[in-house]
């Protein structure tokens, strides 16, 4: 790792492969510090949009230009300035004028006036306690909560924030709060009928962990290698990763010997 800062710029070359990088800035072999940016042009295989300039918009200002450019805004940090007004652009990347692909983020950093706040770090908190200390005075966020499945954090508590825990921002900003529901639920699949090896394949892509067990049946029955009963039913909601039990059919091998009988 150089410690140099790469940024793409997306530039059609039909003479050129995809993703392949033609030209950067400053070239090869020139002399640069730590944290300095080299500008790569790369034919995108793609038509590039060109960013806008954003800096000096309000970030409601900026999150339309983008919209109807075909790209998003994302805001990186609020830094406190006594110069440039509060919720106003100061600085972004890419910078205007380079290429994007469509739908790509342009991260910015904004004005906090002259006041911010530092957002508390609520990662795992329960929810109930996390809102508490976010809308409470001095910070006076507003909430916007967002549930989300999660095989890690239990249900209830903070999976994390928007922005992050940290983040300068003016006090009464809005703070997306992201709650676990816990594990993603499923939809048990109907698979009585089928091959029990397909069915057990067929569970397990889905995460779920298959028990299988036997039911003995006459030799020559149709249901013989085929699951003849489920638990859980299908249709049941059920969490990634649960236990699942099949029933396959199969075919009993016992013979029976014919009862003896005795010849007068």
């Amino acid at each position: 790792d150089l410690g140099l800062v790469p940024i793409e710029d997306p530039r059609v070359r039909d003479d050129v492969p995809n993703d392949v990088v033609y030209e950067q800035t400053p070239p090869a072999e020139t002399a640069a510090a730590q944290g300095d940016n080299v500008v790569l042009l790369y034919n995108p295989g793609f038509v590039p949009i060109e960013v806008p300039n954003l800096v000096g918009l309000s970030v409601e200002e900026a999150t339309t230009v983008l919209k109807t450019a075909g790209l998003r805004l994302v805001v990186n940090e609020f830094i406190a300035s006594t110069e440039i007004p509060a919720n106003q652009i100061i600085v972004q990347t890419p910078t205007a004028g380079l290429g994007a692909r469509p739908n790509s983020v342009v991260t910015v950093d904004v004005s906090g006036g002259t006041n911010t706040v530092r957002v508390p770090d609520v990662i795992g908190d329960e929810q109930n306690a996390a809102v508490k200390l976010l809308s409470a005075a001095p910070l006076n966020f507003v909430i916007d909560l967002r549930p989300e499945a999660s095989d890690v954090i239990e249900a209830g508590r903070v999976i994390r924030t928007e922005p992050l825990g940290d983040t300068a921002v003016p006090p009464g900003s809005t703070i997306i709060v992201v709650v676990s529901t816990g594990k993603a639920q499923l939809v048990m699949p109907n698979v009585v009928g089928s091959d029990g090896a397909v069915a057990a394949s067929s569970l397990t892509s889905l995460g779920l962990t298959v028990q299988v067990s036997e039911q003995l049946l006459p030799a020559g029955d149709a249901n013989v290698g085929k699951v003849i009963s489920q638990t859980p039913a299908a249709g049941a909601s059920i969490a990634a990763g649960s236990a699942v039990t099949i029933v396959v059919g199969k075919a009993d091998t016992t013979t029976t010997l014919p009862v003896a009988t005795t010849v007068p």
